[in-house]
């Protein structure tokens, strides 16, 4: 026989309690606990979406989401129920729901299927639309790192993470393009004087060393070209 039960379920914000904590709402045909293993995941290879953002930073704090059960239901009702939760916590959580979508996007699809259809959509670029949803969802203090700063720990986790990691050049062009002309946060701001975050800071010795460093590999990666 087969099985046609389904769950809808919540990610919860350990650090938070009542409807502040609730941050996402999803749904699985596998138990939740698998559920939750398989955002772990999809956080670790870097997917960019707002539960993922989040999931990451609560990675650099040492915590990670709890998740609980909202309803059973079957394979037939599923997409309908997801729309219906996520529609209800909009209402009563629109500030800290980090879902995208409104939900009823499909359940028939295995985790294993839906991991596929994620490395086939790698490199895919959402809609201006989706673009604006994601970025007011992590903005101020929508942003569940608002406030808030890096641990000494979480600072060494980053750095070790990051010892030797080297960009590709597709991906160092794309963060090129990325902060060119309008594209930049400083574009058209006037950042003289006392309004330059540097104003009246200087650079250590070390620092001064590797922007040197940087200057003279570029300066020869244009000759060699």
């Amino acid at each position: 026989m087969v099985n046609d039960v389904a769950y809808i379920y919540k990610l919860i914000d350990p650090r938070y309690e009542g409807r502040k904590a609730i941050r996402y709402i999803g749904l699985t045909r596998n138990s939740i606990e698998d559920r939750l293993k398989g955002h772990l995941e999809s956080a670790r290879e870097g997917i960019k979406t707002p539960v993922y953002y989040w999931i990451r930073k609560l990675d650099l704090l040492g915590l990670k989401p709890t998740v609980k059960l909202v309803e059973k239901t079957t394979l037939d009702k599923v997409n309908e129920r997801e729309t219906y939760w996520i529609r209800i916590w909009r209402k009563i959580n629109k500030d800290y729901l980090l879902n995208i979508s409104d939900g009823g996007d499909g359940v028939t699809m295995t985790d294993e299927v839906r991991k596929k259809i994620s490395e086939a959509n790698k490199g895919r670029k959402f809609s201006e639309e989706v673009k604006k949803k994601m970025s007011e969802t992590r903005r101020g203090e929508n942003n569940s790192f608002y406030g808030k700063k890096l641990s000494e720990k979480a600072k060494r986790k980053i750095g070790k993470a990051n010892k030797g990691r080297k960009m590709s050049e597709e991906n160092k062009k794309k963060m090129s393009d990325r902060n060119k002309g309008k594209n930049n946060f400083f574009y058209g701001q006037d950042i003289s004087g006392e309004k330059n975050i540097m104003f009246g800071k200087k650079h250590s010795e070390e620092t001064k060393r590797k922007i040197s460093e940087s200057h003279k590999k570029r300066f020869l990666q244009k000759i060699a070209a």
